[in-house]
């Protein structure tokens, strides 16, 4: 039994012992971050982590690392051997680097060492990546040039070099205003994929000119989490050969029909022209005219605009402006007649209304480049008889502006008062200064008509960041009568605090106060006011709030008013877009009232776009005005349009019967020729290809001549049209020849185009011939024969030819003819001669031609200086 209880403890304390032993050798050595898990990072950045090895023995110990990335990714610094002193450590860094192409997510990294005994520790941590979007557009495909009139397609490619799944929303535009018709409207990518988009476009025939064609293709994330890139193309449009503008002066037209029915039947007519006279661009004429033709009104009634602007003069007939520094501004409902005169740095002018009971002169100076003066007369003549004369003074030099304004009235040829204006601004770092003071005072009128007002502001704003801005204006009439209680008549102070926009969201606010002062003779006035607004745009929505409140108080009795401005816009695709408003405004123990509308809108493919909205009014949540209104429109492919609308409102003043309303309207261009061009030529020809005695036209040739193009129709036709006298150039673009042709006549060739000559010239296009030349070493000792130098040589045209190491050298797409190839002799190695130096050449289409030179070691001469017999 003994023996038996022996050996159990025994047993037991060797598994105690092996235990303990197995305990201790876990705990040789370890490994601890000593920096911060990398946690989320970039594609394409390099991550750097240190870790800490701790040797718990008290011997030397000798490791080797192993760092298991996921694939793709690389070790920067690679891996090696270390030894950690006893009871010591040893950083460790890590550096490895993610490629800029991996999936947005998770990716698990291990580090690991072992020592020579096999034991070993190991590091688990998690690197996420990222999600990364960026899209990148390139043109794939299009042409060069294109007819006017015709249709062409260019073609993109929509790559997705992010590393998430992209759903985009395709859109494209023009600078024409063409219709561009999109071969698929939406594109999912995958990480690392692209896609391919045709855009089609029919031009319009009516071209005068050659014109850059550029479409513009956009590419958006569909919930916003992408931002908009573009790519775009430009393509040369020619217009046709028979084009009026190259036989007459044109102006470009647009005609305008729209008919209805509101409280009648309506027709009108509209016209529109505006062009230039001459060549250089310096002239120019423009009129905008509306005829109504049925069921004249206030909003369908006969008006004209018309106006020429040359290089010295310019007149017109239309709304009348403040024509110069000092004139009065008439506003924008006068009408007349004005006349603008411009000689250097002097301008002057007149208007007059249409009554004649307005009448300007004026004249300005740019007396230094930041500095002009201007004077100016003024007359009202009919009931008021009023004269102003003006004189201004502007100063634009940076960073301060200044602009001063002195102006006399004169009432029935009598002096009747006179009126100061000056305002500053300036810039100075983050601030904006700006200051204002305006004195008038006029003799001949009531009690206040005398007054000084200044004005005064100062903006702070840091680029992406706050905007804080003050202003005030105070008012004192009758300024220089001391007898007069109190300081002012009016004064307004306003504020504005605009924070920096964070992750789409905006937010503002501002207040004011107005106050009539303790001088006013009127009916004393205070109000209040203040406005929160915030905006957030996340991408295809947007939404936009405010709510203002304001407090007035006239003759101790107070009003109160609160508004709320609800806006908010949802893309629900790249072509269709809905909008709602909401407006509560609540006139506190007055009434309430309430405003409901929403906006549809979507856009289609060849052009066509449709409008939709309903607005319901309320007032003390009592229905009173129901609208709804729908409207098409459509641009058609010759630069026209089309339109429709109609609409259909109800109001409780009419007892709920509904009232309808509706137009339509076509529009379309053209040109008007105004007179014939005498001082043009043109040039017109034939291309033709040459081939066993047969002329084959050819099509789709582009000639140029100097910076003009042109392209050959079926019959191999051509026409430049509407040149001016002078010398060109004429080309082929060998780009658009099949290869092998050539002209049997040199390009390019110079012409010379007179006014009102019409030109001919006829090319004809051959297979091009080639040459092989080789100079054959006709010795047994190996040479090289590099840099043997040929002449090729025709009636016009000269090629230097150099041999490459093998001595050929060969001439391709060569013009059939008569060639002569010379030898330079010099060139040959030391020594050496070949058989010919020349060899005359007769070279037909399509012909390849091998000549061969051969060269030998010149052949030693012996000379006899003396002869005689040897003993």
């Amino acid at each position: 039994m003994r023996d038996v209880q022996s050996r159990i403890r025994a047993s037991f304390l060797i598994f105690l012992l092996l235990s303990l032993s197995a305990l201790l050798g876990a705990v040789d050595f370890e490994l601890v971050l000593s920096t911060p898990p990398p946690g989320e990072v970039v594609p394409g950045q390099i991550v750097t982590i240190a870790v800490l090895v701790t040797n718990n023995t008290h011997d030397d110990l000798d490791f080797a690392e192993e760092l298991s990335l996921p694939p793709g990714w690389r070790n920067v610094f690679g891996v090696s051997a270390f030894q950690v002193g006893a009871d010591s450590f040893e950083i460790r860094l890590l550096s490895f680097l993610v490629p800029s192409t991996p999936l947005a997510g998770e990716y698990d990294v291990r580090y690991e060492v072992k020592d020579k005994r096999g034991e070993s520790a190991e590091l688990n941590f998690t690197v996420r990546v990222a999600a990364s979007m960026s899209l990148a557009i390139r043109l794939v495909e299009a042409p060069s040039y294109v007819t006017a009139g015709e249709e062409y397609s260019v073609v993109f490619s929509v790559a997705n070099n992010g590393n998430v799944p992209a759903y985009l929303e395709l859109g494209a535009i023009d600078n024409m205003s063409y219709t561009l018709r999109l071969s698929i409207q939406r594109l999912q990518l995958q990480p690392s994929a692209s896609g391919e988009v045709k855009v089609t476009v029919k031009t319009s025939a009516f071209l005068t000119e050659q014109r850059n064609h550029i479409i513009i293709l956009t590419a958006t994330g569909e919930s916003g989490e992408a931002g908009l890139v573009s790519g775009r193309s430009s393509v040369l449009l020619l217009p046709p050969a028979d084009s009026l503008a190259n036989r007459f002066r044109v102006l470009p037209t647009r005609l305008s029909i729209t008919a209805g029915y509101s409280d009648g039947f309506l027709l009108n007519a509209a016209l529109k022209i505006d062009g230039f006279l001459n060549d250089a661009k310096t002239r120019s004429i423009s009129l905008n005219g509306s005829l109504p033709i049925i069921g004249k009104d206030e909003d369908n009634r006969f008006s004209l605009d018309l106006r020429y602007r040359g290089e010295l003069l310019e007149v017109g007939y239309g709304v009348l402006g403040r024509a110069g520094l000092a004139s009065v501004n008439l506003g924008t409902s006068a009408r007349g007649f004005d006349l603008n005169l411009s000689l250097d740095s002097l301008r002057m002018g007149a208007i007059l209304s249409e009554d004649l009971s307005i009448l300007g002169l004026f004249a300005d100076w740019n007396l230094l480049e930041n500095l002009s003066a201007g004077v100016a007369v003024d007359g009202s003549f009919g009931s008021s008889n009023i004269i102003h004369s003006s004189l201004a003074i502007e100063s634009g030099l940076e960073p301060v502006s200044t602009s001063s304004l002195l102006r006399v009235s004169f009432l029935d040829g009598k002096y009747d008062g006179l009126k100061l204006g000056y305002v500053f601004s300036s810039r100075l770092g983050y601030f904006q200064l700006r200051s204002a003071a305006d004195y008038s005072k006029k003799i001949s009128g009531q009690p206040g008509s005398e007054a000084l007002k200044l004005d005064a502001a100062v903006v702070w704003q840091e680029p992406d960041s706050y905007r804080i801005s003050f202003e005030g204006t105070v008012q004192r009439d009758n300024p220089f009568d001391l007898a007069l209680q109190g300081l002012l008549n009016s004064y307004s102070l306003r504020g504005r605090f605009d924070f920096p926009t964070f992750s789409g969201l905006r937010i503002s606010m501002g207040g004011y106060y107005n106050s009539s002062g303790s001088r006013s003779l009127t009916t004393p006035a205070a109000t209040l006011g203040g406005n929160l607004a915030a905006s957030y745009y996340p991408g295809s929505f947007s939404l936009f709030g405010s709510l203002s409140a304001q407090l007035s108080r006239i003759e101790n009795v107070d009003k109160k008013t609160i508004q709320l401005d609800v806006y908010g816009s949802y893309r629900l695709s790249g072509n269709a877009y809905l909008n709602a408003r909401l407006t509560l405004k609540d006139y506190v123990k007055e009434r309430f009232e309430t405003t409901a509308a929403l906006v549809g809108t979507l856009l289609m493919e060849d052009g066509y776009r449709f409008d939709g909205s309903l607005t319901y009014v309320m007032n003390n949540f009592d229905p009173v005005k129901l609208t709804a209104r729908i409207s098409f429109s459509k641009i058609l492919q010759n630069g026209g349009s089309i339109n429709a609308s109609a609409s259909i409102a109800m109001t409780d003043k009419t007892n709920w019967i509904p009232s309808g309303a509706f137009t339509a309207g076509y529009s379309f261009p053209f040109s008007i020729p105004f007179w014939p061009r005498r001082d043009l030529g043109s040039l017109s020809g034939k291309i033709v290809i040459s081939s066993e005695g047969n002329e084959i036209p050819l099509e789709g040739a582009v000639l140029k001549l100097n910076n003009l193009v042109a392209i050959t129709g079926e019959d191999g036709r051509f026409m430049f049209s509407g040149l001016k006298p002078g010398t060109y150039f004429f080309d082929i673009d060998n780009d658009s020849l099949q290869r092998g042709l050539i002209s049997s006549d040199r390009l390019p060739i110079e012409i010379t185009i007179s006014a009102n000559e019409e030109k001919d010239l006829s090319i004809t296009l051959v297979q091009s011939a080639a040459l092989r030349v080789r100079v054959r070493n006709m010795e047994q000792t190996p040479l090289s024969i590099r840099g043997v130098n040929l002449v090729l040589e025709s009636e016009d045209e000269r090629f230097r030819l150099v041999t490459r190491d093998n001595g050929e050298i060969s001439v391709p797409n060569l013009r059939p003819g008569k060639w002569l190839l010379r030898l330079e002799a010099g060139t040959l190695p030391k020594g050496f001669v070949a058989d010919r130096d020349s060899v005359e050449l007769e070279l037909k289409p399509g012909d390849i031609i091998e000549v061969t030179l051969e060269i030998r070691k010149k052949s030693e001469e012996i000379i006899f200086i003396d002869s005689g017999v040897l003993d």
